[in-house]
């Protein structure tokens, strides 16, 4: 196979293949891995423990230590302590553990590192794409489902649902759930215990300890780029860089001039800081032999993002692991405090206003869930965008963009996202973020002087948080399905 297709993905099959015979090769149980040459792979066993890591995670509290280092210490581990002790890590990675009983494949965090996985538990994938090199897939002959595909929402935004695809018998593995191949179920373990409220000071140190820890860890295997925006997630990572040796950067579209905020707020803030950033141009027009990679590599590529790939990070950061700020929506309460959400409001919120298939799927979600998110204390809203916002839209990204480069959430910690939501939520609204101002003034008081994303609507936004009507407005738009 062309070594330019499905670049850092993966294959875990019970079937036989040629397809992929240039591909690095290991053995699990039964299964066969195959992981493309730039994907990286190891394998550990001890005291009938075995276990199989694609991709890489890092420990904030021993920044030196390996993947196999952590494999060792994941290994003397039950398999419930195993789960408890994962959540320390940040990392993009798929984790198979195999001991005399049990036979289990988990995520990352916020399943950043996609898993799709056939219903009969034969074949696991990075895509479906690839799993149908192996396994001839089955229509889904729903209606509902059908016109979901066929639609204009869809075809602008080319995301699955849920754990759905547009096969019948593939999912798609969401965050905070394992699959247990051995009985051939999905598995939430995730909230696991009631949410405990943190004084903030408390959370703002340990989230220092964690996110300058991750950023040493990272550092001390990979040349690290960070891109740096006038936004609040990248001011925290930015923040959090200031002993890390990285390459600072934004990429300048042809809309972006020299006085858009996301170029000029940085300029200063490096400036300031008297560190180098550079504005990156590219060629922003695709050529037909790099859409035709992007597309035979990923299910429902998205066009807007071939040029950034092949013409962007590739020839420019194929080099570096480029960190990004996703997951840290999570700690800014991006949705709302809101405990009546039903699932038309969910579609509302996610862009599918009054669209069947998702709502449908939403309500079994709901149904799903929502006991064992409210028993434990958790907010619907944040857990609905983990592992439905998180679970796609971001996820997606990361493997798009995994065709050109490593790029990869440093946030993207169980623990860590678990820590900054456990402040009251008053702490933690999207503008004017109390934990977050306070983190990064411990950090670099100077990196508060200047605005975050300056706009009318920033201001407007945060105006109504400091009147305190901010949610009630949201909550107004929500039930009126106001345009968003």
């Amino acid at each position: 196979m062309n070594e330019q297709l499905f670049t850092r993905q993966f294959l875990l099959t019970k079937h036989s293949t040629t397809e992929l015979n240039n591909w690095n090769q290991s053995a699990i149980g039964e299964f066969t891995l195959f992981t493309h040459p730039k994907l990286e792979s190891c394998q550990y066993s001890r005291n009938k423990v075995e276990l199989l890591l694609i991709g890489y995670f890092f420990d904030y509290e021993k920044p030196k230590a390996t993947n196999r280092d952590i494999l060792k210490k994941l290994a003397n581990n039950t398999f419930e302590a195993y789960l408890r002790h994962l959540d320390r890590y940040t990392g993009q990675f798929v984790l198979l553990r195999k001991d005399e009983s049990s036979f289990t494949l988990i995520s990352d965090a916020g399943a950043q590192r996609e898993v799709y996985y056939s219903n009969d538990y034969s074949t696991f994938a990075s895509q479906p794409k690839l799993i149908t090199t192996v396994h001839q897939p089955k229509n889904q002959n729903n209606l509902l489902i059908d016109d979901f595909y066929q639609s204009g929402k869809f075809d602008k935004k080319r995301l699955h649902i849920m754990d759905n695809t547009q096969w019948a018998d593939i999912k798609h593995l969401q965050p905070n759930h394992y699959l247990d191949l051995t009985t051939q179920k999905r598995v939430r373990f995730f909230p696991y215990a009631p949410r405990k409220e943190n004084a903030l000071d408390f959370v703002v140190d340990e989230s220092i300890k964690r996110i300058t820890g991750y950023f040493e860890a990272v550092a001390s295997r990979y040349k690290v780029a960070l891109p740096v925006t006038a936004g609040y997630d990248s001011r925290l990572l930015f923040a959090a860089s200031l002993q890390t040796n990285c390459r600072r950067f934004i990429f300048k579209h042809r809309k972006l001039n020299e006085e858009h905020y996301d170029v000029a707020v940085p300029r200063k803030l490096l400036k300031m800081h008297d560190l180098d950033f550079e504005v990156v141009t590219y060629n922003e027009v695709a050529d037909e032999t790099q859409k035709q990679l992007h597309h035979n590599s990923i299910d429902f590529a998205r066009d807007f993002n071939t040029a950034m790939i092949y013409n962007g990070y590739q020839p420019k950061f194929s080099e570096f692991m480029v960190v990004d700020t996703i997951m840290s929506e999570l700690a800014r309460n991006k949705y709302g405090n809101f405990k009546q959400l039903n699932a038309k409001d969910l579609a509302y919120l996610n862009g599918y206003k009054n669209n069947k298939f998702v709502i449908t799927e939403y309500q079994k979600w709901l149904d799903q869930s929502s006991e064992t998110i409210l028993q434990n204390k958790y907010h619907i809203p944040d857990l609905f965008y983990w592992e439905e916002i998180m679970g796609n839209w971001a996820a997606k990204y990361k493997s798009e963009y995994g065709l050109a480069i490593e790029f990869f959430s440093l946030l993207n910690s169980r623990e860590l996202i678990d820590l900054m939501m456990s402040v009251n939520i008053k702490y933690r609204q999207p503008n004017n973020n109390i934990l977050y101002n306070t983190i990064i003034e411990r950090l670099s008081p100077q990196a508060l002087s200047l605005p975050m994303n300056p706009s009318r609507r920033t201001s407007f936004q945060k105006t109504m948080q400091q009147l305190r009507v901010f949610d009630l407005y949201r909550y107004i738009k929500i039930k009126l399905r106001l345009e968003i």
